[in-house]
């Protein structure tokens, strides 16, 4: 197997370990945060490795809600009448205190909970030092095996005195 394939071997198990871990902590982060009332947030998150031009990304797939969880939602206009009279139900609050939620949130909003940034700069402090020490053996290994095919060793080591 050329080096090539290697590297793109081991970078997609990596993606894959780095999207696990990210959908696992952002779901933590929604629980603690009280946003899986309905489970449908949390429950219908996914990630995806897409590789291209020889470039590899992660694309986290969810529900549009998870916009306006991390983001806020700006004062102006009415909210989802709809979707505010499931979440009351779920919560076990009175139909009639639907709109009047729905009118406090388009007078004053949603704030933002930035669980996005919280989430990746957590995942970042468990993911990277044990990426960087798989990077450092993967080159490693590729290199030795590549140095050891190339030799008239046939891939043996072969002690020898450093003096």
């Amino acid at each position: 197997m050329a080096i090539k394939d290697r590297h793109n071997s081991t970078l997609k198990e990596l993606s894959n370990d780095y999207g696990e871990l990210l959908v696992k902590t952002l779901k933590k982060n929604l629980k603690r945060l009280g946003k899986s009332a309905s489970g449908s947030l949390v429950n219908g998150m996914y990630y995806e490795v897409k590789e291209a031009d020889g470039k590899t990304a992660i694309h986290l797939n969810a529900n549009d809600y998870l916009r306006n969880v991390d983001k806020g939602r700006k004062p102006g206009k009415f909210p989802n009448m709809a979707a505010i009279s499931r979440w009351a139900s779920i919560k076990g609050i009175s139909q009639k205190a639907v709109f009047p939620i729905a009118r406090s949130i388009a007078k004053k909003g949603i704030p933002k909970t930035d669980v996005i940034n919280i989430t990746i700069k957590e995942v970042h402090k468990i993911f990277v030092p044990s990426f960087k020490k798989e990077m450092e053996n993967m080159v490693g290994t590729i290199l030795v095996n590549d140095i050891f095919n190339a030799s008239n060793t046939k891939g043996q080591m072969v002690a020898k005195k450093l003096r």
